[in-house]
């Protein structure tokens, strides 16, 4: 799916659980990878298989989107963007001082339209998921 569509897709989403925020950020990687899902199903299968917790803590990101998408994933925790290959996609994270809130993005798309932790915040890492053989 082009970046353009996946934008308007989940620009703006809302969410109340705890990671939320993560939990779109995953599943547009699946979107970049064109991979069909519905994401009711999808949501209440992670929650029967305890990939994500009833306030949607994500317990094993890896596994949540080699379930969805059937290709496995190494999640790297760095501060630096790194030269970003075919087969890596980065999550961003941020953290707002004020507010104790943590909250995470994609570099082209934000599920929350102008988030107080982005604007206030700093940027304190990327979450790279490089695709693996």
């Amino acid at each position: 799916m082009e970046l353009e569509l996946i934008k308007k897709k989940w620009e703006g989403v809302q969410s109340v659980w705890k990671d939320g925020c993560y939990f779109f950020s995953l599943m547009t990687i699946a979107d970049e990878l064109d991979i069909k899902y519905d994401l009711v199903h999808f949501t209440k299968f992670c929650l029967n298989q305890n990939l994500i917790t009833a306030d949607g803590t994500i317990r094993d990101a890896e596994e949540l989107l080699y379930t969805l998408t059937g290709r496995r994933f190494k999640r790297t925790i760095v501060k630096e963007l790194p030269v970003m290959k075919q087969n890596m996609y980065s999550i961003e994270k941020w953290y707002n001082e004020r507010t104790g809130f943590t909250h995470f993005r994609r570099r082209f798309v934000d599920t929350i339209v102008d988030s107080v932790t982005v604007k206030e915040g700093k940027l304190i890492g990327y979450y790279i998921f490089t695709e693996v053989s």
